[in-house]
């Protein structure tokens, strides 16, 4: 198992082929999503997995898709808190 850049993890797999019955070594990579607690004006309002990169993006297209913002305009703040490890 390996890294890619910190947003994919490469495993090393072994398929197996059924037109040479063999089975031959390869790799599939992995997304790195983690777990966030979506809230609005502190209130709970949803879970959400993602990639670390894509937090803003998803958080703003939640609050339009759920119709608590109707535009980027909306939005007075934003913050994203990270917390590591907390259960």
């Amino acid at each position: 198992m390996s890294s890619l850049a910190g947003n994919v993890i490469t495993f090393e797999v072994t398929k197996y082929d059924s037109t040479s019955n063999s089975f031959i070594a390869n790799k599939k990579l992995i997304s790195v999503e983690r777990y966030f607690e979506l809230r609005l004006n502190g209130e709970f309002c949803r879970k959400i997995f993602c990639s670390p990169n894509d937090v803003e993006d998803l958080t703003i297209g939640i609050l339009a898709q759920t119709e608590k913002i109707f535009s980027v305009e909306d939005i007075t703040h934003l913050e994203i808190k990270k917390f590591v490890n907390r259960c």
